[in-house]
């Protein structure tokens, strides 16, 4: 249904929820550099396995070979479906998406493929089908980043013109998405080896944006490096980070329970709707607005359009003139 003046006069505050469930991470860095380990040893971790390499050197993680972009596609059907949260979330509870620049190509190729071409910039008459590139794209990744579960994306590390460190990847059509829905995007910097026995050091994870590397955190009261970047080290900076905005600002967590509610709506049965619309013209009828229902149906559904042809596909359109009779019976 739509919203009333009373959801404006009484809405919903926001709350920040003390779980790492819905929570998104970024992080990126040189190769070797542990950022594979670092994310296998979350919670429940299932890996999207976009190359041989990544898991290379690493015993216990549930995996699944990703080859195509068909693959990561149905694994994505399986992972956002709300059905099958529960039993899933038993199982897992961090989704790891590592090497995301071979998981970009295989989106490239599978755009390219769908127009019989061999390259994104040969289709659509040599214009090239970036546009469908971009929304391929960023349709999927945010059902994953929706999924419900802690997602981290895994990337490798460019100097950009200024010589400052970066992500590496399409910066107009596969980056945006990744990092302006991430809480935490950082930058796994080495510390190099033990100079008496010659084994490595824990790299850190550096989260403050500087002129040498990007990185940012949603939440400002993070600190500002991880020296020792583990995953036990990065879920209790991330509650720390969430215990102090608590003493800051005076405010309270809520459990994810209480949080999916919040951004919770009803939706009546279809059928429900269809009475609801059938009532409202029934009125406006019986008023003598007859010409006024037709404009408030074709203003939706166009020209000769009518609402008792509408299916169940139709329901937000059905809902927009729904919302439109009762405001003109109010």
């Amino acid at each position: 249904m739509g919203f009333s003046l009373d959801d404006l006069l009484n809405p919903q505050v926001s709350k920040v929820t003390r779980s790492t469930d819905n929570l998104i991470i970024t992080t990126y860095g040189a190769r070797g550099q542990g950022k594979t380990p670092v994310a296998a040893k979350m919670e429940k971790p299932f890996y999207f396995a976009f190359g041989k390499s990544g898991l290379s050197g690493i015993n216990n993680v549930d995996f699944q070979p990703v080859n195509s972009w068909s693959d990561f596609k149905s694994l994505v059907k399986l992972f956002s479906n709300k059905k099958n949260y529960e039993q899933l979330h038993e199982k897992y509870h961090t989704l790891i998406l590592d090497e995301m620049e071979i998981l970009y190509k295989y989106c490239e190729q599978y755009v390219a493929s769908t127009e019989g071409v061999r390259k994104i910039k040969e289709g659509n008459g040599g214009y090239g089908l970036w546009g469908d590139l971009k929304d391929e794209w960023e349709n999927e990744i945010m059902k994953i980043i929706g999924s419900g579960f802690c997602v981290m994306f895994i990337l490798h590390a460019c100097a950009d013109d200024t010589g400052k460190v970066m992500p590496v990847g399409d910066v107009k059509r596969m980056l945006p998405i990744l990092l302006n829905h991430s809480d935490i995007i950082g930058y796994v910097r080495g510390n190099g080896s033990d100079p008496e026995t010659g084994k490595p050091i824990h790299s850190s994870l550096m989260l403050t944006d500087t002129d040498e590397y990007f990185a940012r955190t949603r939440n400002e009261y993070f600190q500002p490096v991880i020296e020792d970047y583990t995953a036990e080290n990065l879920v209790q900076a991330y509650y720390d980070a969430l215990d102090r905005q608590e003493e800051a600002e005076g405010t309270t967590t809520v459990t994810k329970e209480v949080g999916d509610k919040m951004y919770e709506k009803e939706r009546i049965p279809f059928e429900d709707l269809m009475n609801k619309v059938g009532e409202a013209i029934q009125k406006m009828c019986a008023a003598k607005r007859d010409e006024e229902v037709v404009d408030i149906v074709e203003k939706t559904l166009g020209k000769g359009g009518k609402v008792s042809q509408c299916t169940p596909k139709q329901y937000e359109a059905v809902e927009v003139i729904l919302n439109d009779l009762e405001e003109a019976l109010a």
